[in-house]
């Protein structure tokens, strides 16, 4: 999940995404006065959670989350 201040923040974290990640793809995205937020599905290239870190700190993203799922949160 991507909280971006613009879209030229929005554009600069999904290029690290896409190098970072054997696929990505956009769930959804939702455009607001404060800013941008994206839910993307990624494919890990390995155990590699470091990215998120990169695309923490790059101007205008103001965070970046990571989250394992499943397919199997609800029983």
């Amino acid at each position: 999940v991507l909280a971006c201040q613009d879209e030229q923040a929005e554009q600069r974290a999904t290029e690290l995404v896409s190098a970072r990640c054997r696929r990505q793809a956009v769930k959804s995205k939702t455009v607001c006065q404060d800013g941008v937020e994206l839910t993307m599905e990624v494919c890990l290239q390995q155990a590699d959670t470091g990215f998120v870190n990169s695309v923490a700190e790059l101007p205008g993203v103001r965070s970046a989350v990571l989250v394992s799922y499943n397919g199997e949160y609800m029983s």
